[in-house]
């Protein structure tokens, strides 16, 4: 069993360096891109709640995480999620992730990286898991993220960190 997990990571890990993964530039500011119905946060937006009742609201992606999620879904659920990175001084610093139909302000530039297949963008927040040169909480982030994205190389890559191999 353990075999053939190690072979579909080195598989996925192949697939992947012969595809690519899109390149971020070292501009500061936000990217985003989108990837069809990958994620378990797919109907999570941002809320404002006042008076006992939570209403629908503009998610800051300078300010904090804004969000609040349920079982069941928001209205306008957009069947895609929009990754949110956030890069200071040529690194990546922060991720966000809403659902598409959530809409979002910041005070930096937001450049759109258009459509991106589960696994280019789990192949991204790989690259930031692993890159022992930024800080650990972005780190954590993409982790955390990496983890929501339902996906098999990302469950492949967990397996492979908790087997310690």
């Amino acid at each position: 069993m353990r075999r053939g997990i190690k072979r579909a990571v080195l598989v996925t890990a192949g697939l992947l360096l012969l595809i690519g993964t899109p390149a971020l530039a070292d501009t500061d500011g936000w990217y985003k891109w989108q990837v069809k119905g990958n994620t378990t946060a797919l109907s999570s937006c941002c809320f404002q709640l006042g008076g006992g009742v939570s209403q629908r609201t503009t998610c800051n992606l300078d300010d904090g995480h804004g969000i609040v999620t349920s079982n069941t879904p928001c209205e306008g659920t957009s069947g895609h999620s929009t990754y949110y990175l956030r890069k200071e001084g040529g690194v990546p610093v922060r991720i966000r992730v809403y659902d598409g139909n959530c809409e979002v302000s910041s005070s930096a530039p937001i450049t759109d990286m258009g459509s991106l297949s589960a696994d280019e963008s789990v192949a991204m927040l790989l690259d930031i898991v692993n890159d022992r040169k930024l800080d650990m909480d972005v780190r954590e982030e993409a982790l955390f993220w990496l983890a929501q994205s339902n996906t098999d190389s990302a469950f492949a890559y967990f397996d492979e960190l908790l087997a310690g191999d």
